[in-house]
């Protein structure tokens, strides 16, 4: 019976799996490179989920991905299922003929993947019309108004670090 390997390899080349991951723009190559879009993959998704994320470019089977992370295939499919409840990546799955397992192939949704981080863009400049404080680590999920910052003696609740006025410079740091 011939290797894992050799079977996915068959059926990428048969689907032109590796056209589609050749295809990706070289705006969603800058975006992983950005600070913030780890940090969001990270916090919002799972630990690895960035990591995840940067594999889909070269391949786009789970069962590699995770042999590339050094981790067990569960952990990539659980982190590809959410990131597919999300809309960020979607699935093709193909069934091999002789042995008739289905493989699944992902491929990320560079639409979705861009609307996703436009959104929390577009929460950023809410922020700066209005007097805010935000933690640098923790972003937007500790993002409150002045009173409110006040009220915690300017801490973020969440990891406990000084709260910094959300200002054009903050955003900046942040992506």
């Amino acid at each position: 019976m011939a290797s894992l390997h050799n079977v996915i390899t068959v059926l990428e080349r048969e689907y032109k799996i590796s056209e589609r991951l050749g295809s990706y723009s070289k705006k969603i190559k800058y975006f992983l490179r950005r600070k913030r879009t780890k940090q969001k993959l990270v916090n919002e998704v799972a630990p690895n989920a960035y990591d995840v994320v940067r594999y889909l470019i070269k391949t786009a089977n789970e069962d590699e991905i995770a042999e590339m992370l050094s981790c067990k295939v569960s952990e990539v499919r659980a982190t590809l299922n959410k990131l597919h409840a999300l809309g960020i990546v979607k699935y093709e799955r193909v069934k091999h003929q002789k042995t008739g397992w289905y493989y699944y192939f992902w491929i990320i949704d560079e639409e979705k993947f861009f609307a996703w981080f436009e959104e929390e863009e577009s929460r950023w400049q809410q922020l700066l019309s209005q007097e805010f404080y935000a933690c640098p680590v923790c972003g937007l999920d500790s993002a409150m108004p002045f009173e409110k910052a006040f009220e915690h003696s300017f801490k973020c609740p969440i990891c406990d670090r000084d709260l910094e006025l959300v200002d054009e410079r903050f955003i900046k740091r942040m992506r």
